[in-house]
């Protein structure tokens, strides 16, 4: 008989199960919270995105390796800023990139998931906070989904399409909900 130690490191143990309350945790911020901490991601996404092109490219064109990073992170630190002030812009972005992942995590298709990244990115520009509320919400549920599944299956298997369906619908809704009451005076 395996002792309880055992079967939490079986299958792959105590890092899974972590990875499932977190995942939990930040979806649940997500989905809740989306609108409030929205300025933040879209920093936060700038960021890494211009710490993975500057280091690819700077990497790709001097092959210097700490200095590829160094100029990587100030890019990114660059972009965080720009989208700070260009806001509209990271909009686009963060909202096309939660698209994205939402529709490809359903469709598996790359095409349908970069069409509905720029449909649901120029909505985002045009009708920003409803859009916010509505990604972030669905997005947020989705990760919520993510981490059950994660506790429950384990992090190598995916769940049930149902799961997911009724995780997303019932989080998502809930979310947006949560959101329009506690952001109605904000712009």
């Amino acid at each position: 008989m395996d002792s309880f130690v055992d079967t939490i490191f079986a299958d792959g143990g105590a890092p899974v199960i972590v990875l499932g309350i977190v995942t939990i945790l930040l979806g649940a911020v997500e989905s809740f919270l989306g609108y409030r901490i929205f300025k933040i991601q879209v920093a936060i996404v700038a960021f890494l995105a211009g710490l993975a092109i500057g280091i690819s490219a700077f990497n790709a064109a001097f092959g210097i390796q700490w200095l590829a990073i160094a100029l990587g992170v100030v890019l990114g630190a660059l972009l965080g800023w720009l989208s700070m002030k260009i806001y509209k812009v990271g909009v686009f972005i963060v909202v096309g990139s939660l698209a994205f992942t939402v529709a490809f995590l359903f469709v598996h298709n790359g095409w349908f998931g970069l069409i509905a990244a720029v449909i649901v990115g120029v909505l985002g520009v045009l009708l920003t906070k409803h859009v916010i509320i509505i990604t972030t919400a669905i997005s947020g549920g989705s990760m919520i989904a993510g981490g059950v599944a994660i506790l429950i299956w384990g992090a190598s298997q995916a769940a049930p399409l149902w799961l997911q369906v009724v995780s997303v619908v019932v989080f998502g809704v809930s979310g947006i909900i949560v959101q329009y009451r506690t952001n109605r005076d904000a712009k």
